[in-house]
């Protein structure tokens, strides 16, 4: 006692944390940046900020948005993760998609100065640089992976709530970061049939119908190995809901194509869970029955012929359609190039025709008209590499590599029809996710534990 310290013994200053308890209190603050990420992933209602042109680009644009704010902020949180954790970075975790995501970024940054607007390639290039560097974040963090998507899926129940309301009272509930839709707003997702009849399409928190089918559609198949869980299995079944109620014809169709391969493969793979698989899918079914029953009406008027549908969706079919060709008119003219990143937005509203989206609603057209066909060749490798690995890795592939996988697969349908997995910031973000998750599992090579 009062004698000098062993040699190494480390003399703690008073006040001072001891060194374990402070890696702890890092480890926890990490792990909330990154819930803070993934609770604001979805939020992407456009709010507006100020009414001028943003960098005078015509009418047709005369706001931005505070879309890219709540993921912005999502991305702060999840870099002040990856300050607190003072670890070294494993490439290695990140290495499968890696390059082709900082191909798609540089390709952002050098097509910029041949852009149509060049500020506006900067900016949007800036985005997917940032895109790339959360993916980067995300692939080290040291938050499990059942966290990570319980997370995820407790957010989206929040979001099938809301739209399950919203499809019931035919309209916004009022809250904030909700569009306004409403029967006189001109943007209101409607569904008539042909005898004038009109429903409203579940949005959520979000800017569109699509993209809530598209988020709901991901985080189905990642909750797979979780749903052990009894109130995972409760929200999976409301995320089910959730997505009746967006009549989301794109998501429906990649759920239709990867949810039982991926329900029978982890059954296969993981025989623990196929009781818990059993009882999901017996109450999938009942949702299923009751929620066919009653979105019936509005279905059958969404999954008309081309020539039997209504005004509103031949108009959506010719919009997607005239956006199409210009995407396709752009990659001929400028192959190399492209009009630049962000900028198939400028020239669409350039075109003055109200049947053309703001972009074209195919990502592999959306980069090859904005960044050259080189940027649509990689997002076809990265769609597809992903499942050559699977069949490759198919007797030894892990639950969270099997379902990031359908997760993916799932998304790259759906990017045949939408672009927002890209357009849109949280969309972007949401890429980097599944890609981190499944980027993780190709490096790891062993199953977490999924838990009870």
């Amino acid at each position: 006692m009062g004698g000098a310290p062993e040699p190494g013994m480390a003399i703690a200053r008073v006040g001072e944390r001891p060194p374990r308890a402070a890696g702890r209190l890092n480890e926890r603050l990490a792990a909330g940046g990154v819930a803070v990420f993934l609770l604001l992933l979805p939020l992407t209602a456009p709010w507006p900020v100020y009414s001028g042109p943003p960098w005078g680009i015509g009418p047709g644009l005369t706001t931005t948005t505070l879309s890219v704010v709540p993921a912005s902020a999502g991305v702060l949180a999840l870099i002040a993760a990856g300050l607190l954790r003072r670890r070294p970075v494993r490439l290695g975790r990140a290495a499968a998609f890696l390059a082709p995501l900082l191909a798609l970024a540089l390709l952002g940054l050098a097509t910029a100065p041949f852009a149509l607007l060049p500020e506006l390639a900067w900016y949007a290039a800036l985005h997917w640089v940032i895109a790339v560097g959360a993916y980067l974040l995300l692939t080290q963090s040291a938050v499990p992976p059942e966290r990570v998507v319980s997370i995820l899926v407790a957010g989206l129940g929040v979001q099938a709530l809301i739209g399950i309301g919203q499809f019931a009272l035919g309209r916004s509930l009022g809250l904030i970061g909700e569009m306004p839709f409403g029967p006189g707003h001109p943007l209101t997702p409607l569904v008539r049939a042909a005898d004038g009849r009109a429903w409203l399409r579940a949005s959520g928190l979000m800017v569109n119908p699509n993209v809530l089918g598209g988020f709901l559609a991901v985080a189905i198949l990642l909750a797979l190995p979780l749903l052990r869980r009894l109130w995972v299995r409760a929200v999976w079944w409301l995320l089910w809901a959730g997505l009746l109620v967006t009549l989301s014809r794109s998501a429906w169709l990649a759920l239709l194509l990867t949810a039982p391969p991926a329900i029978g493969w982890l059954a296969y793979r993981q025989p623990e869970l196929r009781a818990a698989l059993r009882s999901a899918v017996a109450g999938l079914i009942c949702v299923l029955l009751l929620g066919a029953y009653w979105i019936a009406p509005p279905a059958s008027a969404r999954l008309q012929p081309p020539g039997s549908l209504s005004a509103i969706e031949r108009g959506s079919l010719a919009s997607r359609e005239g956006s199409a060709q210009v995407a396709l008119g752009v990659v001929a003219a400028r192959p190399l190039t492209g009009v630049g990143a962000g900028n198939m937005t400028l020239l669409l509203a350039a075109q003055n025709d109200a049947h053309i989206y703001s972009h074209a609603h195919n990502v592999v057209l959306q980069l090859a008209a904005e960044v050259g066909v080189l940027g649509g060749a990689i997002w076809i490798w990265m769609w597809l590499a992903p499942a050559a690995w699977m069949w490759w890795r198919r007797h030894r592939l892990t639950g969270w590599g099997l379902v990031a996988g359908h997760a993916w697969l799932a998304m790259g349908v759906i990017n045949l029809f939408d672009a927002y997995f890209w357009v849109l910031d949280a969309g972007r973000l949401l890429t980097m996710l599944v890609l981190a998750l499944l980027s993780q599992a190709i490096a790891a090579g062993a199953e977490p534990a999924a838990e009870a």
